[in-house]
């Protein structure tokens, strides 16, 4: 079996998004100060960042496009899927250990089994894109 990934993604103040390893620390220097941490690797060293709580997603290890090839997607990412002839678009969560999307007839898909996902967006930045899903 091979070792999943253990990469996030989140958003910091200033807009940005920051990709590593997430950590919620709930003490700093043994003061209660809750912070939602993204750790990453540089030439220089380690550098963490706090991030928005809301928008931290968790890398699926799939890539979209038609051989899964492309854009990394993240839990959290808005896609569209190939379904019944006609293109869907489906938010990607993790439920029950799965990463899945969910159709607007109200199914819940494996990311896995996606036809041809392209994403289109995520939940922070264009949260419009879900507002007619159904």
């Amino acid at each position: 079996m091979e070792a999943r990934d253990n990469l996030f993604r989140g958003k910091n103040e200033e807009g940005e998004w920051i990709e590593g390893f997430y950590v919620f620390q709930e003490k700093d220097q043994c003061e209660y100060n809750r912070k939602h941490l993204i750790f990453r690797n540089n030439p220089l060293g380690v550098y963490r960042t706090e991030v928005i709580p809301e928008t931290v997603g968790k890398y699926t290890d799939l890539n979209d496009g038609e051989d899964f090839d492309g854009e990394k997607m993240f839990s959290g990412d808005i896609i569209e899927v190939d379904w019944n002839g006609k293109r869907e678009k489906a938010l990607i969560w993790f439920t029950g250990g799965s990463f899945v999307y969910e159709l607007s007839c109200g199914s819940l898909f494996h990311l896995d089994d996606a036809d041809n996902p392209k994403i289109i967006g995520n939940k922070t930045d264009n949260p419009e894109l879900l507002e007619n899903k159904k």
